[in-house]
């Protein structure tokens, strides 16, 4: 007979969830009438921003640039692996929904931050299993079980770290990306690049790597995680600096 008591993790979370409602009540209780009254009209005016910024993301998410997540690397990842790739995807997601309320855009006020949107292909058997399992944001733009090969890429770069050229300037409203939907710990060497070299030999796609080796202290090769990628790819797309998208993005631990 199964057991009919919560999980541990279920339990866990049912305790944090408990833990930061008695601290709100503890913070609110400790502010006047009045400064709780202004704290809670600023954040009602701002979670109202935020939802009215979601739904316009969701509105012109066809009208954005892409960038593809290339999963057919998932066949030699384990459940571990393939959690902290999806979990790394849900990060960029986060990533997106936040541009407009963060330090991300540099844009003036009374304009939009760029974003890229996101699209998964190779999304099926063990992938499309654990995805469901997961639970990912809606704010995906596309899932195809289509490898990358079978999409039709206009202007596209392939991001490798073992790319032998640095991606440099390129026009963010009309350059998309393919990242690789590999984790650190599975990285095997030119991976992605031999990859890249097969997708449409006869008119070879653009490789390139970030140009981290310019403005980090370590001279070794980086691996990133995709997110960190896709926040730097953010960042610079709208302040068009690389050096400032790269330290902002780049964890402490790997600066150096």
């Amino acid at each position: 007979m199964e057991s009919t008591e919560p999980s541990k993790s279920k339990k866990d979370s049912q305790k944090v969830r408990k833990n930061r409602q008695k601290a709100r009540r503890e913070f609110l209780e400790s502010m006047s009438k009045e400064e709780r009254e202004e704290f809670l009209l600023k954040e009602k005016t701002e979670k109202l921003q935020q939802t009215k910024y979601e739904q316009k993301l969701l509105d012109n998410m066809h009208t954005f640039p892409k960038v593809y997540f290339d999963c057919s690397f998932c066949d030699t990842l384990v459940f571990k692996e393939l959690k902290s790739l999806i979990l790394q995807i849900n990060c960029c997601i986060k990533t997106m929904k936040s541009c407009k309320m963060t330090d991300l855009s540099e844009a003036e006020a009374d304009q939009e931050p760029l974003v890229y949107s996101i699209n998964i292909t190779s999304y099926k058997d063990n992938l499309q299993e654990t995805w469901e399992r997961c639970g990912v944001s809606k704010f995906i733009h596309s899932k195809t079980p289509e490898d990358i090969e079978s999409i039709s890429l206009t202007n596209a770069i392939y991001l490798s770290p073992d790319a032998t050229e640095d991606l440099e300037d390129f026009d963010p409203l009309t350059t998309n990306f393919i990242i690789g939907g590999i984790v650190d710990r599975t990285v095997s060497s030119k991976l992605t690049l031999n990859k890249a070299n097969s997708i449409n030999p006869d008119e070879q796609l653009q490789c390139r790597r970030l140009p981290l080796q310019k403005y980090l202290d370590k001279k070794s090769k980086f691996v990133l995680n995709i997110n960190t990628v896709y926040e730097i790819l953010l960042r610079y797309c709208n302040s068009r600096n690389w050096e400032e998208a790269i330290l902002q993005s780049v964890p402490m631990r790997i600066r150096g």
